[in-house]
This record gives structure tokens, C-alpha cells and sequence, in this order.
């Protein structure tokens, strides 16, 4: 059944998030059967996910935009929103030094300290 097939489709595409085409099959399988209230309900439903889809991306490109707005303003507002900036690569890398040399520091005063041992039994 014709019917059928474009409903599961329809339902199918919706539940992968592809709803244009979800909304292409629903509507055609309405109009082929225009009293079956399970397609209706569907795109009811189709409709509401579009809705708030484009609720979230509106929210999302708002952020986006004041935030945008905030980039080079000297206002300390905008200066707060900022995230500090990261460690530079070459403080890093001393911190990762020292902190190796301490931990083979440690390693060989624990292998001399098993050696003392070894030679005291």
C-alpha cells in the first residue's frame, strides 16, 4: 500500500531528522488518504519539531550575534564575557619539564634506595 509506505517513510526520515522530507512524504500520503488521522497527527507533530527546531537555531544565531557584538568592544562588560586566555605553549612545556625532571628525580632516589637494599641483605 502506497499509503503505508510513504507514512513509515515519512516517519522514518522525521525520526533521522530529515524533515523536509519527511513533511513531502506525510503530506502526500494525506492526500492520498485524507481521513486517516495517524498521518495527521504526524505532521502535527512534524510541524511542532520544525517549530521548535527553528526556535533553537534562532537562539543559537542570537548568542552567536551578541557575541559577535561583544568581540572588540572595550566596554568591561564585554571584556567579562571573554574567556582568559590560555597558558602560552612555551610556559606549558617549562611546567612539563620541571615537572618531569622532579618525577626522575624521585624514580632515582627510589632505584638507589632499592639498590641500598638489595646490597644490605
Amino acid at each position: 500500500d502506497k499509503v503505508k509506505a510513504l507514512y513509515r517513510r515519512g516517519l522514518a526520515r522525521m525520526g533521522k531528522g530529515d524533515l523536509d522530507r519527511a513533511k513531502e512524504d506525510l503530506t502526500e500520503a494525506l492526500r492520498l488518504e485524507p481521513s486517516n488521522s495517524d498521518i495527521r497527527r504526524e505532521l502535527q507533530t512534524l510541524k511542532d519539531r520544525q517549530k521548535q527546531d527553528k526556535e533553537r537555531q534562532k537562539q543559537i544565531w542570537s548568542g552567536k550575534l551578541a557575541h559577535s557584538e561583544g568581540v572588540g568592544l572595550a566596554s568591561e562588560e564585554a571584556q567579562d564575557k571573554k574567556p582568559p586566555p590560555p597558558p602560552a605553549v612555551d610556559e606549558r612545556e617549562a611546567k612539563a619539564a620541571a615537572i618531569k625532571a622532579e618525577l626522575q628525580k624521585q624514580l632515582d632516589t627510589l632505584e638507589g634506595n632499592a639498590e641500598q637494599q638489595s646490597k644490605g641483605r
